[in-house]
This record gives C-alpha cells, structure tokens and sequence, in this order.
C-alpha cells in the first residue's frame, strides 16, 4: 500500500529503527514533486498524478529530523542553495498614490471686469499655452472708460494733469487686466476700446475652462485653470507606523501602467506633518521630472492624475 509520512518542521525525531527485511523487499519509489509521497511498488502519486520514482539506499539515508531529496526531485522543484552571509537588513515599504501636477505652479485666471467673452483662442481642455499667450478676448464698458480717461490725459499733458494723476489713470487700467504691452500700444494709437485680452500667466497646459464665447461674466468669476507639467509631483498617503522609517531625501522608486516597464526613482520633497483625523495618514510628495527620459534616452511623458505605485527602500 501507500505510506504516507510528513517532512519534520523544526522538531526533533527519534532514530528510527532500520528495517533489513524491508531493504530486502525493494525499493521504496516517491513522488518526485511530493517526496512524502512514497510506495514500495511503482505507481502514480495521489496528489498530481506523477509517476513515482525509485529511490535508492544512498538517497533513503537520512540525518533523523531532515527531508531528503533524489536528484530528480531537486530537478523538478528548482531547489537552489546558497552561502550564508552577513549583510545589512533592507526593508521595502509599498505605496499606492498618484501623479499630480506641481500645486505651487497651479493658476486660476478670474475675470477682473464684468463683460462678454467676445472670442476664445483656447477653447479645450489640454490645450498647451506659452507664457504670455492670449487666452481670450473679454468686452467690458469698464474698460473702454479707463481708457478714455488716460488717452484724455496723455492729450492733455502735464498742464491740465499731473504726473500723478496721470500714473493714477495708468494704474487703473492695468487693474483692470491691461499688460504692459496693452497699455504701450494704447499710448501710440491713442484710440480707447472696450476690448481687453486675458493672457495666460505662464507655459503650461490648460486643465480647466469655464467660459464659452458670447458668455456674459462677473468680476471674479473663473475663467481658466492652467499647470504646469514640466515637474510633476508623486502624492501618497503614509500611515502612523510608516512615518518613523520616512525622512526627505529618501529615494522612491515609482512604476505606473502609464509607463509600462520603467522604474523612475525620484526623491521625497515633504512630509505633511498635519494627519488626516478621519483617515490617519499624511501626504507625502516626491518631485519627478516630466518628460522622464529611461536610460535609452527615450522621453516618456507623464500623465496628470494616473495611479502609480511606489518602493521606498530603507536601510
């Protein structure tokens, strides 16, 4: 019949008695994958369905208390050994978070005057912007005011105005939303209009639009959100028992499906130190660069908001 017998785990086993009239019966056969699976006639093992192979002498001597492979089954299971060594213990903690953009380079353009949103020259999401770069043309009776006033006194001159009243003019229009270059092309035409020219206040890309052309607005109503792309920041929730082993500077190695087979390691920059109450977990950032060049020098540009994961290694 069968004999089924378990490897020892760390407990100490009595000799056993050898059995000379078994010797003399044959060989005992086992299963190459289950080695306790063992026959005194060929079969088949009851786990997987292997054929059972003979074992001999030299491979059934065994210390008490150990599990003895044959050859095939080493073979079969991919057993490897190596030298025992002393080395510095390492541990990995993985995180799950996201890629964000840079929030102290996020901007909201507002309306600064009541008026119409006469045309749009960005009229999507994603859209990417040079500094500078007109955004949208708003028509405002404010503005056309403004700027009659200080033509009115740049005729005049210094005779029927001060130079103080004049900077007051000068000041009004550009609280109104008028760029240095506006204003110098208002003082050279001198013809006032009620057409004011929203620009974007730096390169990046537009993640949100508020407005649609013939649109009526109010001061301070949102116009556009713009980001900027080129430094991205990976954002993940650290709990209690992971801030002692977290300090800046620590490398973090980070993979996404949005780029598939690339590790891109990027340091800590911040520890929030203010805990979620409800969560406890604070945010911890690292900086990336965007586009992440891999070491064939092939630029991968990074997505705003895709899940990502992270390994911080600590030593």
């Amino acid at each position: 019949g069968l004999l089924f017998t378990l490897p020892a785990l760390g407990l100490a086993a009595a000799p056993a008695e050898h059995n000379h009239a078994h010797d003399a019966v044959g060989p005992t056969y086992q299963c190459p994958m289950h080695p306790w699976i063992k026959s005194d006639h060929p079969g088949k093992c009851t786990i997987c369905g292997m054929d059972l192979v003979a074992i001999t002498a030299a491979d059934s001597t065994a210390v008490a208390g150990t599990l003895t492979l044959s050859p095939s089954s080493v073979s079969a299971l991919g057993v490897q050994t190596s030298v025992v060594t002393r080395q510095p213990l390492t541990r990995t903690l993985r995180v799950t978070g996201r890629i964000d953009d840079d929030d102290t380079r996020h901007r909201i353009l507002s309306a600064r005057v009541p008026g119409r949103i006469e045309k749009l020259f960005i009229n999507f999401v994603g859209a990417p912007v040079a500094a500078g770069a007109p955004l949208a043309t708003l028509w405002s009776p404010e503005v056309l005011t403004a700027e009659r006033v200080y033509v009115e006194r740049l005729r005049a001159g210094g005779i029927a105005f001060s130079v103080s009243e004049q900077a007051a003019a000068r000041e009004q229009l550009q609280q109104l939303g008028l760029s240095e270059s506006d204003i110098a092309q208002l003082e050279q035409a001198r013809e006032p209009t009620a057409i004011v020219t929203i620009r974007a206040p730096g390169a990046g890309v537009v993640v949100a639009k508020s407005v649609y052309e013939g649109q009526y607005v109010q001061s301070s109503d949102r116009l556009f959100e713009i980001a900027d792309f080129s430094k991205m920041w990976f954002v993940f929730d650290a709990y209690p028992q992971d801030i002692p082993w977290l300090h800046v500077g620590q490398t973090v190695e980070i993979t996404t499906r949005a780029v598939p087979g690339e590790v891109i390691s990027a340091p800590i920059e911040f520890i929030d130190p203010n805990f979620d109450e409800e969560r406890q977990t604070t945010r911890v950032r690292a900086i990336l660069p965007n586009p992440h060049y891999n070491v064939g020098g092939v630029a991968h540009t990074l997505p705003h908001r895709v899940l990502a994961e992270g390994r911080v290694l600590i030593e």
